[in-house]
């Protein structure tokens, strides 16, 4: 499981982080330090979103940048993800 993922999740449940912020933070996270057995233990739910997220960003071919006082390109983080995680979902 990923460190801190419970605290994250937390987070998103009590109205303290958006979705794009969850999403973000997971998919640096898996990006960085991940394996498939982190991928796998993360809900159902928030795979799809991963995979939305993903798809959609590529799709669009805007770019994905968090906003914030310290903005970061995540498009890298997006293509080891994708490249790792999702592609055979993705290709469905």
């Amino acid at each position: 499981m990923l460190t801190d993922l419970d605290l994250i999740l937390n987070a998103y449940d009590d109205g303290s982080f958006a979705e794009w912020q969850v999403l973000a933070w997971i998919i640096k996270k898996l990006a960085l330090s991940g394996n498939q057995e982190d991928y796998q233990d993360l809900p159902t739910w928030l795979k799809d979103a991963i995979a939305t997220k993903i798809e959609q960003v590529f799709r669009d071919g805007q770019g994905w940048m968090t906003i914030g006082s310290k903005g970061e390109d995540m498009m890298p983080y997006a293509t080891q993800v994708k490249d790792r995680f999702l592609q055979n979902e993705l290709e469905k």
